[in-house]
């Protein structure tokens, strides 16, 4: 259970005197979620949520996580992954209903950490003035990934920043000039992903396992390049330390 979150969201309750194994505890916060940041169901509806000593209560919480369309198999998540989730869902209505808000005091903390004497003056730096969640900026991430072949995420700025990560690693000047000096390095036919191995036990479904596939290739490729800096750093460490040089005049004959 996240208590950033629920400290976040103003829950009466200090965090660190829940505990979500307690059955009394999770039923009350997952009710509380509901009724005050949800809001999912119409007021009369919640009636089911709100008798934490129902037994009807677990049935009328999987009709609530379906009717949310929670991504979590409840039968085999615990009562605080599904509790993270759903505080995650209320952090994100929240702050949709106050975006401009966040995105205002946001601002000022940052000017403030910076220094700044004057939050509201122009920054120089014209992506600062940008409206990163209107519609034109929208189209523009959507058609950029769509020239560069990249697959949508719902939330366009993680759609954002893979482009930023395929530019970085396939056309910035660097490695453009790798492609054409070495054309093994160039892109080369799309990897059959079912050849890799999960390193899992099949679980029956051909789109999670490739899923896994990829995800397992990704923490490779990650741990390749933090080789690769453990190495430069250990090179740079000795360029530091070889050949020390050392001052004849100090050097003392006899005693």
């Amino acid at each position: 259970m996240s208590k950033r979150k629920l400290c976040a969201l103003g829950y009466p309750v200090p965090a660190q005197e829940l505990d979500p194994n307690d059955e009394s505890t999770f039923r009350k916060l997952v009710f509380w979620l509901e009724d005050q940041k949800i809001s999912h169901y119409a007021i009369e509806d919640r009636a089911a949520l709100s008798n934490a000593d129902s037994a009807d209560w677990n049935g009328a919480f999987q009709k609530y996580l379906s009717d949310l369309s929670c991504p979590i198999a409840s039968d085999k998540a615990t009562n605080a992954e599904l509790l993270d989730w759903l505080l995650g869902l209320a952090v994100s209505i929240a702050f949709n209903e106050n975006a401009a808000l966040y995105r205002q005091k946001s601002a000022a903390e940052l000017a403030r950490l910076r220094g700044d004497s004057d939050p509201s003056k122009t920054s120089d730096n014209l992506l600062n003035a940008l409206d990163y969640d209107s519609d034109e900026f929208r189209k523009g991430v959507s058609d950029l990934a769509k020239m560069l072949e990249i697959a949508e995420h719902p939330n366009h700025l993680i759609t954002l920043r893979a482009i930023c990560t395929l530019i970085q690693d396939r056309l910035s000047n660097s490695a453009v000039k790798q492609a054409t000096d070495d054309p093994k390095k160039r892109l080369g036919k799309a990897y059959p992903l079912e050849t890799y191995s999960t390193g899992l036990e099949s679980m029956g479904d051909a789109a999670l396992d490739n899923a896994t596939r990829a995800l397992r290739l990704l923490h490779v490729k990650h741990l390749r390049d933090l080789q690769t800096d453990i190495n430069e750093t250990i090179v740079a460490v000795q360029n530091l330390t070889a050949n020390p040089k050392t001052d004849d005049k100090l050097g003392q004959i006899g005693r």
